[in-house]
């Protein structure tokens, strides 16, 4: 019965394939409802009919002075170039994501040049002459001893605090197989009930 079933949706849907729908030309139709009915853009249709681009999409093709004829005429000549245009479209695509990575490629591999100008930074940097600080001199009174020392106590106090808080917000492993003893799970109160 299956296969029977399967043997008739594939001879109804080619069946169905098989039919073209051709569209009913009204005179009363507006070239946009033309363009949704036959599948066509509507500037490549005003090409096709060699309508002025400048007219609007809601003119009817009564006003237009088109015929029926026109009509399949730019139907059939665009079906015999709507390939060429389908293939553009796919290698504008292909081009455009070739070019992105082969940029991304490019950018990527000068990437590893980057640790040569760290080094070269570094080397200009050991070129400039620097202060020589020298304790010989000791021009500190005993108000900025104080202050130096009083700022490192305070320092170590803050770091303290902040490793104690790191501390506290940190959480004790769970077992779940532990835990599930102490709640009441549906399953256990149904079979314990029994």
């Amino acid at each position: 019965m299956k296969k029977i079933m399967i043997i008739m949706f594939l001879l109804i849907s080619l069946f169905c394939m098989a039919q073209e729908q051709k569209p009913e030309i009204f005179s009363e139709k507006t070239l946009s409802q033309l363009s949704q009915e036959i599948n066509i853009p509507i500037k490549k249709l005003k090409t096709l009919l060699e309508i002025d681009a400048a007219k609007s999409p809601e003119t009817k093709l009564n006003e237009l002075e088109i015929t029926s004829s026109q009509v399949q005429n730019a139907i059939t000549e665009y079906n015999s170039t709507k390939r060429v245009y389908f293939w553009s479209i796919v290698l504008a695509g292909m081009i455009i994501v070739f070019i992105s990575l082969a940029l991304v490629g490019f950018i990527i591999n000068q990437l590893k040049k980057l640790h040569k100008l760290d080094k070269l930074s570094k080397k200009r940097l050991e070129k400039i002459p620097r202060a020589k600080i020298s304790a010989d001199k000791p021009n500190l009174s005993r108000n900025d001893i104080v202050a130096v020392i009083t700022a490192i106590y305070l320092h170590e106090l803050e770091a303290e605090e902040q490793s104690r808080l790191l501390l506290t917000w940190k959480r004790t492993p769970i077992s779940m197989w532990k835990a599930a003893t102490k709640f009441n799970m549906p399953n256990r109160l149904f079979f314990g009930k029994k």
